[in-house]
């Protein structure tokens, strides 16, 4: 007890005293990483689907209060109709974006040589600036070549 009051009196032997021993705590935990690996997979795992399902109360829940205090119809009722919507909202949403998603990942593809070409042109431009002189750009761009 006196020596913590006599560290105490000397603020830098404390608190250098208090930042070697949290350094030295962090370094066991970093050593000790494949103990908490596992619980912090559990977790993450687990979070997910937790935070989502936070996020449809918080935002759903004013929609099913108001449907049994105004409209009077049953809270079950209710919940069931707000799931039925939602899910009607997020089926005619993918059916209308994933068309849209198709085409474009197939313009990309086709696209691709082109962009290709392009960065080879600008690669190849990069010869003039000095800090490029001394570095063989064409045998990298060869090493990349698509066509």
């Amino acid at each position: 007890m006196k020596l913590l009051k006599s560290l105490k009196k000397d603020n830098m032997l404390y608190w250098s005293l208090e930042i070697l021993i949290l350094v030295c705590l962090i370094f066991l935990l970093t050593k000790l990483d494949f103990i908490y690996r596992p619980l912090f997979t559990f977790f993450s795992t687990l979070s997910t689907p937790i935070l989502i399902a936070g996020f449809l109360f918080y935002v759903l829940n004013p929609i099913v209060n108001f449907m049994e205090k105004k409209i009077k119809i049953k809270r079950i009722l209710g919940i069931i109709i707000v799931f039925l919507i939602l899910i009607a909202i997020i089926v005619f949403t993918l059916l209308n974006f994933i068309p849209h998603l198709i085409e474009q990942i197939t313009d990309l593809t086709k696209d691709v040589p082109a962009y290709v070409k392009d960065v080879q042109q600008w690669l190849l431009g990069l010869r003039k600036y000095p800090i490029f002189k001394n570095i063989d750009l064409q045998s990298y761009i060869k090493k990349f070549d698509f066509s």
